[in-house]
């Protein structure tokens, strides 16, 4: 490949664009001048490599594995809510998980997490929550014995 200071406008816009299409951006006609054209042409071959590099970690990382405990309790233990005097703020995940063990007696720690991760969604941004964060959920209601657990 040519030198960016050495290409001319055309040479420069085929460049960008060659790039573009690799990382789905927006392909362009020409440039305005020579020097727009280099910078836009150098920041586009830098999001090139740093397209190809996050494909390289994403590519070559380990599968995550789930662990079988949570809190030193086996994923296969029964929960139940503890008749305490907490009350979880409408729509929050907290409120979910207790209602939801509530309503299902026989409901493990394992199938609460699922049924976190495959129905939840947050109040505000609407979106899904990962695995990682019915986790931490969970294992504060664990930890703050407002859910009791029974092996």
């Amino acid at each position: 490949m040519k030198n960016i200071n050495e290409m001319t406008l055309s040479e420069l816009a085929a460049t960008y664009n060659d790039a573009a299409s690799t990382i789905g951006a927006k392909p362009i006609k020409k440039f305005a001048s020579l020097a727009k054209g280099k910078i836009r042409t150098k920041s586009m071959l830098t999001s090139l490599d740093n397209y190809n590099k996050s494909l390289e970690t994403t590519t070559t990382k380990a599968p995550r594995s789930k662990t079988k405990q949570l809190c030193g309790f086996p994923l296969t233990s029964k929960l139940s809510v503890n008749s305490g005097n907490y009350t979880a703020r409408e729509g929050s995940i907290n409120s979910f998980v207790l209602t939801l063990i509530e309503h299902f007696p026989d409901s493990t720690i394992e199938s609460v997490l699922c049924a976190i991760e495959l129905n939840f969604k947050k109040p505000r941004s609407n979106s899904k929550v990962s695995y990682s964060f019915a986790r931490s959920c969970l294992a504060y209601l664990i930890k703050t014995t407002y859910v009791d657990v029974s092996c």
